[in-house]
């Protein structure tokens, strides 16, 4: 199959006047998981002219969540030690005195509840990325946190700001479009046409029942596609996936991974696929906080990397992103992967060229509205 992918490399975002804001910036990550944010969190703030110190733990670090952002500018720190949440919180106050006198704290993850806990003790203008945005007035943690002065919550997609709207300040979103410009371009040549389901196989995050029954339907009548499981499937149900793949007589239109793998593994195997299928239907009740309160990671990452989406259209819809998928009616995902199995070479250019273009705005406007929260909480040069 030729290839035509050609990923556009993203050129700066800016703001409509310069930025008076802080200069010293911590950005928080006290967990070892929701690091693909910290990419675009430090690529908005660079582009404010800020260079932040970046905190991860041990496992995020050798996970490496910069893999291919070689060009942001930021300091790693370290959070790792024998401390406990509350007692790093100390160090963001000034003492050890190596930590500085941050001017802003940004919390790249408020969950879970420790979090919150522990941050209300660091006495900084702080902003707090809320990851299921129900928790900003349903967990009571969330609503005493962010109802403090100097605090505001920033959301990670349009529609989760849109569904707050009815609060006297929403929140702003930043959408994590980016991921770096160096991830591996898929290679040109022969072979089956690669359709990349990423993340660990879980339930309660995808229709897989929908995925077995569209690719069984597919694999009778073709054999030149295979669907990348990137992600762990040694959990329970990912077992009972596998077994269920073998049941059906499916081995050979799936390949998975084996083990956790490093981002950069994780994010070249999915840049290099021709499709991606997010997997997320409103008609499973299951999934509706998908449209309402939570970011669907495998869109985020289909515009981040320029993997055209297949997808059902109202999600496509949500995400402005209808120009750069192939969609489907509920129900129809069978019909929807033989469309794109059918793409021709340009009408596949054109699509990643929509996703290109959808992750150059998305991230301007993530920048503004970085600056805009920035200013919410009052933080300013010292």
């Amino acid at each position: 199959m030729p290839d035509a992918r050609r990923r556009p490399q993203l050129g700066a975002a800016s703001i409509d006047q310069p930025f008076a804001g802080p200069t010293r910036v911590a950005v928080v990550e006290l967990n070892p998981y929701h690091d693909e944010i910290l990419p675009t969190v430090v690529y908005a703030l660079n582009r404010l002219g800020i260079r932040p110190d970046v905190y991860v733990r041990g496992a995020t670090t050798r996970k490496d969540p910069f893999a291919f952002a070689s060009g942001l500018r930021f300091r790693r720190r370290s959070i790792d030690g024998r401390g406990t949440l509350g007692r790093w919180t100390a160090r963001l106050r000034g003492t050890p005195a190596r930590y500085g006198r941050y001017q802003l704290v940004i919390l790249n993850s408020t969950e879970p509840p420790a979090v919150v806990e522990a941050a209300s003790r660091i006495g900084r203008p702080t902003i707090g990325i809320v990851h299921n945005g129900n928790l900003i007035h349903g967990d009571p943690g969330h609503r005493d946190f962010f109802a403090a002065p100097r605090r505001t919550p920033m959301v990670l997609a349009p529609h989760i700001a849109a569904t707050l709207a009815a609060d006297p300040e929403p929140p702003l979103w930043l959408a994590p479009f980016y991921l770096g410009d160096g991830v591996l371009e898929r290679p040109s040549g022969d072979g089956p046409t690669r359709l990349c389901v990423q993340g660990n196989i879980e339930p309660v995050r995808r229709d897989y029942e929908a995925l077995l029954d569209a690719t069984q339907e597919v694999a009778a009548e073709r054999s030149d596609f295979v669907v990348h499981m990137v992600g762990r499937s040694s959990s329970a149900y990912g077992r009972a996936f596998r077994a269920e793949v073998d049941a059906r007589d499916l081995a050979d239109r799936f390949a998975f991974n084996q083990g956790e793998v490093s981002h950069r593994a994780y994010r070249a195997q999915v840049a290099g696929a021709d499709f991606l299928l997010p997997l997320v239907h409103a008609g499973v009740p299951r999934l509706r906080p998908y449209f309402e309160v939570k970011l669907t990671s495998s869109m985020s990452m289909a515009i981040a990397l320029g993997v055209i989406p297949i997808v059902e259209r109202d999600l496509a819809s949500l995400y402005g992103a209808a120009d750069g998928a192939v969609t489907y009616d509920p129900g129809n995902l069978a019909r929807s992967m033989r469309t794109a199995l059918e793409l021709r070479a340009a009408e596949r250019a054109a699509k990643v060229d929509a996703l290109a273009r959808l992750r150059s705005t998305g991230l301007a406007e993530s920048v503004r509205n970085l600056a805009a929260s920035i200013a919410r909480v009052g933080a300013v040069r010292g």
